[in-house]
């Protein structure tokens, strides 16, 4: 038979209030606010990330295709300030530009930014038809010397703003006809040591 609950077996405790804390997104992104979340304290949401679509959050319709990641880094009373961590473009917008005779050219690239930070890039290139791998090698040279010896902040805001995927295609487009170049992703792995 089970036993009847009585006052003194519930434990009456004082219980928490979560506290709502906005998330403000960093200066590069107009630092704006773009989200909320809750928590019992402010400080426990440090380290929580946010997957956010860049089209949306600066009102830009040529991102739309992107996602930027924010990582909460920072609080200031119920003010949550975040970096960025990562860029990404859509899979559904990459399987839907790759045809029949055509080239993808990838490019994946680790190095240390300016600031310490370790850093993937990963960036393609599509040309019109079927290349040979001495081209696709140049291509890849040129496109490699685009990110070394800048800092992170500096390589993002060239993703965002100075539309680096028309200087990929650019510089591919020297070596052969490319139809389109941009990146897939960018995301930062850890600080150097």
């Amino acid at each position: 038979m089970v036993k009847k609950r009585t006052k003194t077996s519930l434990s009456i405790k004082k219980r928490k209030r979560k506290v709502d804390v906005d998330i403000l997104s960093p200066k590069v992104l107009n630092a704006e606010k773009v989200g909320e979340t809750i928590a019992y304290e402010p400080e426990r949401v440090i380290g929580r990330e946010l997957k956010l679509n860049l089209g949306n959050l600066l009102r830009k319709a040529e991102l739309r295709n992107k996602d930027v990641i924010l990582k909460i880094t920072k609080v200031e009373g119920t003010k949550a300030y975040s970096e960025i961590k990562g860029i990404q473009t859509k899979e559904s917008f990459l399987k839907r530009i790759i045809r029949r005779r055509t080239t993808k050219i990838d490019v994946i690239e680790r190095f240390y930014s300016k600031d310490g930070k370790k850093v993937k890039v990963k960036a393609y290139a599509i040309a019109y038809r079927k290349v040979d791998r001495e081209k696709r090698t140049a291509i890849r040279k040129k496109i490699e010397n685009l990110f070394k010896e800048n800092e992170i902040n500096t390589i993002f805001r060239k993703v965002i703003y100075e539309k680096l995927g028309e200087k990929i295609k650019e510089l591919s487009q020297k070596i052969t006809p490319t139809k389109y170049g941009d990146i897939i992703e960018i995301t930062i792995e850890s600080k150097m040591v």
